[in-house]
């Protein structure tokens, strides 16, 4: 389902950069730009808030912008509002960063997962075509989705089209670290998903 929403995306503009298949991911926690020396401890965090979580189902909802429809920037999809695994997930993410000092933002958590960006100004038609594609949703279809995993991605501008999200680590919920640990380029934007 997500990759119909992602191809009507593409077709209305060459300028509306869909996301990568692979780079699809619901987004926890935005950290910003991670100094070298402070990604261990998100590491270290992260390991810890993953085996304490169980396996969880979510489902996607609809689709959005932000930060409004007035001026997108940016079409999401949703999870729905009752969705106590991930809301767990990120709470006990975000306070045992805050705990760890990062000065995090203070608005409510909203699940999301990225589908495009979008150019700073939008023609006439760029509105239109964005308008039906988000009348249009997901079209009324359930799209579940099981969480077992929790990475550390690293967000990557790219020049020759959509941001890349190269996986830095992973947690099994409720299990032990996987096998991959990449040390990452300090000062990406990096973020929990």
């Amino acid at each position: 389902m997500l990759l119909g929403v992602l191809a009507r995306l593409a077709a209305i503009d060459p300028l509306v950069q869909p996301v990568r298949v692979e780079g699809l991911h619901l987004t926890l926690q935005y950290l910003g730009a991670v100094n070298r020396d402070r990604l261990e401890s998100v590491r270290r965090l992260a390991a810890g808030v993953a085996a304490e979580a169980s396996p969880f189902q979510i489902e996607l909802r609809g689709l959005g912008t932000f930060p409004g429809r007035d001026r997108p920037r940016v079409v999401w999809a949703g999870a729905g509002e009752e969705e106590t695994g991930l809301d767990r997930l990120a709470a006990a993410l975000r306070s045992g960063l805050r705990h760890e000092g990062w000065d995090l933002d203070r608005g409510p958590f909203r699940a999301h997962c990225t589908l495009a960006r979008l150019p700073d100004r939008l023609s006439v038609g760029v509105v239109a075509a964005l308008a039906e594609v988000l009348g249009e949703g997901l079209g009324g279809e359930r799209v579940a989705v099981e969480v077992v995993k929790m990475f550390l991605l690293e967000s990557v501008r790219s020049p020759d089209g959509p941001n890349r999200y190269p996986v830095r680590d992973r947690w099994k919920l409720g299990g032990p670290e996987l096998a991959h640990h990449s040390k990452g380029r300090p000062n990406h934007s990096s973020r929990m998903g």
